[in-house]
């Protein structure tokens, strides 16, 4: 049961997730605009595997137990292979590996303070300069949860900038020694361009001209 006090909080929240034209666009947008009403729209969170919120059924304590049992030995045996969680990353540069993070600043699941607090610590071991030479961090304005980027995308939702880009980066890192600085990125239509701008810098709009072209933009400042 909803207060109408939790009602307008909730409202009040995703009220300001809208492109720059201020609509709500992206692949949660349903539910992540300032017309969801939990009291009434329970529907769009239904999920056809497990019910949904109005289902009368509840887990026991011993069977919750049971599952947080299997979920951290499920852990622990991956751990190993899927953990982010240590930012040491003096090993990847013994070996020469070249990495490229990114991550979307409109995801809704996975916060992206996630992956610029793993970079901070990973400065901390090696240093600002020294991880710069392996390690570097794009942050995507707009974009969800590995999906389209906000009034740029289209009704298909592709990934914007896509994995094959990102990939192309990574070889021409690797095999030209041509570290990326920022990334280009396009909108369905190509349209709209738009720098995306190596961490911590961030695309400042030098004004005049197209709003539209990444030319018109420079990577500078500092996001934090």
């Amino acid at each position: 049961m909803y207060n109408w006090m939790e009602v307008v909080v909730q409202q009040a929240i995703q009220h300001g997730n809208t492109d720059v034209t201020g609509k709500h666009d992206g692949y949660f947008s349903k539910i992540n605009n300032n017309r969801y009403d939990p009291t009434k729209d329970l529907s769009l969170l239904s999920v056809k595997e497990w019910g949904n919120c109005t289902q009368g059924w509840a887990f026991t304590k011993r069977q919750l137990e049971a599952i947080n049992q299997n979920l951290i030995e499920h852990i622990d045996a991956e751990n190993f292979q899927m953990a982010s969680n240590d930012p040491d990353l003096r090993p990847a540069k013994r070996a020469g590996v070249k990495m490229i993070t990114y991550h979307a600043l409109a995801d809704p699941g996975i916060a992206p303070q996630n992956s610029i607090e793993y970079y901070h610590k990973s400065c901390d071991i090696i240093g600002s300069d020294e991880i710069d030479d392996f390690h570097r961090l794009f942050l995507v304005p707009g974009q969800d949860h590995c999906i389209a980027a906000s009034g740029v995308a289209g009704s298909a939702n592709p990934p914007i900038p896509t994995v094959e880009e990102l990939l192309d980066l990574l070889v021409n890192w690797v095999e030209e020694n041509k570290a990326p600085d920022h990334i280009i990125a396009h909108s369905v239509d190509n349209t709209v361009t738009r720098p995306i701008c190596k961490y911590p810098r961030l695309a400042k709009y030098k004004g005049r001209e197209d709003v539209n072209k990444a030319s018109r933009y420079n990577c500078e400042g500092s996001f934090y």
